[in-house]
C-alpha cells in the first residue's frame, strides 16, 4: 500500500499469532491536512442548500423527540437513536437554534466527516489516490449530497459504517492497540443508528477474531473481554432509551411492536416474492440515486479481481463482507428510505476509486515512455476518468430539476415554509378542518393551535363529512394536491415554484370528502 510504506511499522511481537503495538504512525500529517480540507470543501459545498422546514414525516418524528423523547409513541421511531438525539439536544441547548436547524447541522457535519474519513480509509486499504477519488465521489453522490441537507439521519449512518470501517480494517491487521476497546466503541457507535450492529456486525466480527489471536490461549480472554466490551456499550444506550423513554422495558416492548409491522408489510419471508420484488426495485432505485456513474468503476474493480488474486490480497473480500449484509437485509425484509443505502455506500465507493486507480494503471502501461513519469502518469488519468464523472453527478444535484436535486429541494422547503405561513395566517384553528397523510408530524411541530386534524392512512379508504362549526377543509399535504382530479372543486393557493405545490381549501358545509388509498387521491363532492 503506497498510502502505508512510509509509516513506522507495529512493534515485535512475542509470538506468530500475536501482534502489540507500542507506536503506531497510521496516517501522516499531510493526511489530515487532506482530510480537514475534504470536510471543510464538503461543509461550504452543503451550506447553500440546507434547508429550513422539516423535509418529512421522520425529520418531524426526530424534532418532537428533541423536545420529549419517547421511543413508544415513535418519538423518534424504534430502536431510538438515542445518541443521535442527545447530540441534538446538546447542540440545540448551546446554539438556541430549532429543530430543523439542528438535525441539518448534524446531518452537514457528519456528511462532511464521512468524506474525510472515506479518504483516510481509502488510503489505509489502498493508496492515497484511491483514499481521494473515493473521498470526492462521496462529495458529489446526489442522493448523499440531498440528504446532508436535510433532517434525517442517514449521512449519522455513512459516517459510524465508515468509521467502523476503520476499525475493523486496523483489527484486521492487528493494528489497534486492545481490541476490546474496539469493541466497546462498536456498541457504543451503534447508538446513534442501532442498524450498525446488525450490518456491521459480520465484519467487525471476522475482523476481531483475527485480531484476537485465537486459537492462544491469550485470544480466548481477548474474545472474552470484546463480548463484555461491547454488551457494556450496547447497554449504554438501551438503558438510556428506557430511561428516557417509559422505564424499563420500553425499547423491548416499542421493537417488538415495529419488528412485527415490518415483517407483515415488505419482508420477503412473509409476503413471498411480492415484498422481493417491492424491495428489490427500491434498493436498485436508491442505490443508483447514490452512485449513478460510480456504479461502473466498482463494478470492473470486483469484476477485474479474479485476474489478479495476490495483488488485491483480501481487501475485495473485505469490502464485500461490509456491503453484503445490509444489501441482503433490504432485499429480503425492509428498505423505507433512499438514505438506507448509505450503510453500504461507502465501501462501493472506495470499489469505485480502486476501480478508477486500477483503469489509470492499465492506461498508463499502455502510454509511450516520454508521456511523463509512471506515477504521474497514472495520476493524471485517474484524474481525466474522475473528470467524467464528478461534474456530471455535481450538475444532477445543482444544475438539474431531478426528484433529487437542489431545486426540487428548495422547491419542497419553500412550499412547506409557505404553507405553514398561510395557515397560520388566515385560517382559525376554531373553525378549521385540516387533513394530510404525509404531513402529520409538520403539524405537530410547526401548527399544534390546529386540533381538527385528519389523518389520511394511506393503506385505507376514507369518507366522511366535516363536523358542525367547521367552516372550511384545507389539505396541507403537497403531493396529495398534485394529484387532485378536479381541481375546480377546491381553491387552490400557489405555494412555490410556479405553483408546483399548492394549499388546497374547500368549504366544509355541503361537502364529502372522499380519499382512494390505492390512488392516493382526495376529492370533494357538493
Amino acid at each position: 500500500m503506497a498510502a502505508t510504506r512510509d509509516r513506522s511499522e507495529v512493534a515485535t511481537t512475542r509470538d506468530s499469532s500475536t501482534r502489540v503495538v507500542a507506536s503506531v504512525s497510521l496516517w501522516q500529517a499531510r493526511d489530515w491536512l487532506i482530510f480537514a480540507a475534504l470536510v471543510a470543501l464538503t461543509a461550504l459545498s452543503r451550506m447553500p442548500f440546507r434547508t429550513r422546514m422539516i423535509y418529512a414525516w421522520d425529520g418531524g418524528l426526530f424534532a418532537r423527540a428533541l423536545r420529549d423523547y419517547d421511543v413508544v409513541p415513535h418519538h423518534p421511531q424504534p430502536p431510538g437513536y438515542i445518541f443521535y438525539v442527545g447530540v441534538g439536544k446538546l447542540i440545540g441547548t448551546v446554539t438556541g437554534w430549532g429543530p430543523n436547524a439542528v438535525l441539518v447541522a448534524i446531518s452537514i457535519g457528519a456528511a462532511s466527516l464521512t468524506v474525510g474519513c472515506l479518504y483516510l480509509l481509502g488510503a489505509l486499504i489502498f493508496d492515497r489516490l484511491t483514499g481521494l477519488l473515493a473521498a470526492v465521489l462521496g462529495l458529489t453522490s446526489v442522493s448523499f449530497w440531498l440528504f446532508s441537507e436535510i433532517a434525517y439521519p442517514y449521512t449519522v449512518l455513512a459516517l459510524g459504517s465508515t468509521v467502523l470501517a476503520i476499525l475493523c480494517w486496523l483489527l484486521a491487521n492487528r493494528r489497534f492497540p486492545w481490541p476490546p476497546l474496539a469493541a466497546l466503541a462498536f456498541g457504543l457507535i451503534s447508538g446513534f443508528r442501532q442498524d450498525l450492529l446488525l450490518f456491521l456486525g459480520p465484519l467487525f466480527a471476522v475482523c476481531y477474531l483475527r485480531a484476537s489471536g485465537l486459537p492462544a490461549r491469550r485470544g480466548w480472554w481477548t474474545l472474552l473481554a470484546g463480548m463484555v466490551a461491547g454488551a457494556v456499550g450496547i447497554a449504554a444506550w438501551w438503558i438510556a432509551t428506557d430511561l428516557a423513554s417509559e422505564g424499563w422495558g420500553s425499547l423491548w416492548r416499542a421493537l417488538t411492536t415495529q419488528s412485527v409491522n415490518i415483517e407483515r408489510g415488505t419482508s420477503a419471508f412473509a409476503t413471498g416474492e411480492t415484498g422481493l420484488r417491492g424491495n428489490g426495485t427500491l434498493l436498485v432505485w436508491f442505490s443508483k440515486d447514490a452512485l449513478h456513474l460510480a456504479i461502473f468503476p466498482a463494478l470492473a474493480y470486483f469484476a477485474l479481481w479474479p485476474l489478479a488474486p495476490r495483488r488485491e490480497g483480501w481487501r475485495p473480500l473485505f469490502l464485500i463482507l461490509w456491503a453484503a449484509p445490509a444489501a441482503l437485509f433490504y432485499l429480503l425484509v425492509h428498505i423505507g428510505e433512499a438514505g438506507y443505502v448509505f450503510s453500504f455506500l461507502p465501501a462501493v465507493l472506495i470499489g469505485a476509486g480502486a476501480g478508477l486507480t486500477r483503469a489509470a494503471a492499465a492506461l498508463a502501461e499502455n502510454l509511450p515512455r516520454g508521456w511523463g513519469r509512471g506515477a504521474a502518469r497514472r495520476v493524471g488519468i485517474a484524474t481525466l476518468l474522475a473528470a467524467i464523472i464528478l461534474p456530471y453527478h455535481t450538475w444532477l444535484f445543482v444544475g438539474s430539476a431531478r426528484l433529487v436535486s437542489a431545486e426540487r429541494l428548495g422547491c419542497k422547503d419553500e412550499a412547506i415554509a409557505e404553507a405553514v405561513a398561510t395557515l397560520a395566517r388566515d385560517y382559525p384553528p376554531a373553525t378549521t378542518e385540516i387533513v394530510t397523510s404525509t404531513y402529520l408530524q409538520h403539524l405537530a411541530v410547526y401548527l399544534p393551535q390546529f386540533r381538527d386534524v385528519r389523518f389520511l392512512d394511506p393503506n385505507q379508504d376514507a369518507a366522511w363529512s366535516s363536523a358542525p362549526g367547521t367552516e372550511r377543509v384545507v389539505v396541507f399535504d403537497l403531493e396529495l394536491v398534485q394529484r387532485f382530479d378536479h381541481f375546480d372543486r377546491w381553491s387552490i393557493a400557489p405555494l412555490a415554484c410556479g405553483g408546483r405545490y399548492g394549499l388546497a381549501s374547500a368549504p366544509a358545509a355541503g361537502s364529502r370528502f372522499t380519499f382512494d388509498a390505492r390512488r392516493f387521491s382526495l376529492e370533494v363532492t357538493r
